[in-house]
């Protein structure tokens, strides 16, 4: 069984489901998503509480997972989305978890302002994917 999180923000996208839909054809059953999108419109995250209250969040998902999958497309264009981004990067690797990075859907390589995020970058290609997350898994 692969413990991974998929990185997200706030709600499901559709670069996040795609990153899903090559999971499961790669792993089928064989894996667990432990990054689960969660809306709160109540939570600032532009405030010092909002902020504690996300990075927390993320860290319960983070931990014990063995391996970050990377969907960069979330923070291409989006503030917000490079905050989630961001933090799981850091918390990631505050724990010593492997981070394998995905190209924004439709590129076969990372953006360049990107390309520190991840420690390996594949495409998006189930075959690849599970191989760099067994590569991840086995040196964790």
């Amino acid at each position: 069984m692969y413990d991974i999180f998929v990185t997200h923000d706030w709600r499901n996208t559709s670069e996040q489901e795609a990153a899903m839909a090559l999971l499961d054809s790669a792993y089928g059953m064989e894996w667990r998503n432990f990054g689960t999108p969660w809306y709160d419109p109540t939570v600032d995250w532009h405030t010092a509480e909002g902020l504690a209250f996300l990075t927390g969040m993320l860290t319960v998902q983070i931990v014990p997972s063995k391996v970050v999958l990377l969907v960069s497309g979330l923070c291409a264009d989006s503030a917000r989305g490079l905050l989630w981004v961001g933090l799981s990067v850091e918390l990631a690797r505050q724990h010593a978890i492997s981070i394998v990075g995905l190209p924004p859907l439709g590129s076969d390589q990372p953006l360049e302002r990107l390309a520190h995020l991840a420690d390996v970058w594949v495409p998006w290609d189930s075959g690849k994917v599970a191989a760099a997350i067994e590569t991840a898994v086995a040196r964790s």
